[in-house]
């Protein structure tokens, strides 16, 4: 006699209802899975996820009020043991990085088969974690790479919204020298010649998002 599956919770996170709704058609059609609840927002979903537990979570990362890089680590700080797998259309090198380091199982695209996520979805439950070989590459190639402190992303961000050096050094309470010095940093890490390349490089990393 075959032993019957047990049935895996799910718990669905993206902004955009037509996603979360075709996710949840296409996951319940798998004959041990169920999807428990669904969330909108990094809000909802720590809420959901503290209240009912899912076995394994389906994370966006863009979401407005809270990201849910934000929300896999609270709920992971909340309950270590919760399964999160990020499920987004970024491939950015800095969302790959950050979704690894805050505790992800899994980094998958929104275009993945459905039979490949179940595979997925089942390693995960069994405690595996799931790197696709050319997001192991952009990992180890973040590694690699000279990494950039808080403050130096704090002054890409201004350059990329337009602001002068002085308008910066107003904005993070620094001088006009140190921002310049934090500019410098940022050309010889990105490899960049001058602020529109360190920009559309910091985007090609995922450092930024446009």
């Amino acid at each position: 006699m075959l032993r019957e599956e047990k049935t895996v919770t799910i718990m669905i996170v993206d902004d955009h209802a037509l996603v979360r709704e075709g996710l949840e058609a296409l996951l319940n059609s798998i004959s041990n899975f169920k999807v428990l609840c669904k969330a909108s927002n990094g809000y909802e979903a720590i809420e959901l996820h503290h209240r009912l537990n899912p076995e394994i979570t389906l994370m966006d990362i863009k979401m407005p009020g809270l990201d849910g890089i934000s929300a896999q680590s609270k709920i992971l700080a909340h309950n270590p043991a919760a399964k999160i797998i990020i499920l987004t259309t970024y491939i950015g090198g800095e969302d790959v990085y950050k979704a690894f380091e805050t505790g992800a199982r899994a980094y998958l695209l929104k275009d993945t088969p459905l039979e490949e996520l179940r595979t997925i979805i089942m390693k995960v439950v069994r405690g595996e974690k799931h790197i696709p070989p050319d997001i192991a590459q952009m990992l180890a190639l973040r590694v690699g790479s000279q990494q950039l402190t808080e403050r130096e992303i704090e002054v890409l961000e201004a350059m990329a919204q337009g602001l002068t050096n002085r308008e910066i050094s107003q904005a993070l309470f620094i001088s006009t020298s140190t921002v310049k010095t934090h500019i410098n940093s940022l050309f010889n890490k990105l490899q960049a010649k001058n602020r529109t390349e360190a920009i559309a490089k910091a985007i090609q990393k995922g450092i930024l998002h446009p």
